[in-house]
């Protein structure tokens, strides 16, 4: 279902983000970093629509962190938009949590801003 040379793209500005070329290194860079981070994920797809050569979908997450902590616990949606070329996936972009994913899977802390929207002060 997947074109070799898929294109799996994570939108945000996290350690995970960016994209991957090809099934070397979505295994080698992407699946083996959340390895090392994830105990457990669950990934499906709660809806779609689709038209020409594009599939949006809503996907729900699950799973727990390597020290086991719960991925997703609210059950927050995300989006992807897969993009086909002939009968195979040529390209995916992902729309995750970028707070989850620098908070639970990369450690990093967020300070919360005070009521005139200064952080840190």
């Amino acid at each position: 279902m997947l074109s070799p040379a898929v294109v799996l793209e994570i939108i945000g500005a996290t350690p995970l983000s960016g994209s991957y070329k090809g099934w070397g290194q979505i295994r080698e860079v992407l699946a083996a970093t959340l390895r090392t981070r994830l105990r457990s994920l669950t990934v499906g797809i709660t809806e779609l629509i689709g038209g020409d050569d594009k599939i949006a979908a809503m996907i729900s997450l699950s799973g727990m962190t390597a020290d086991g902590r719960p991925v997703n616990a609210v059950g927050d949606p995300c989006g992807a938009l897969f993009v086909m070329d002939g009968a195979k996936i040529a390209k995916i972009r992902l729309f995750i949590d970028t707070i989850e994913i620098e908070t639970l899977l990369f450690g990093r802390r967020f300070a919360a801003a005070d009521d005139k929207g200064q952080i840190g002060r």
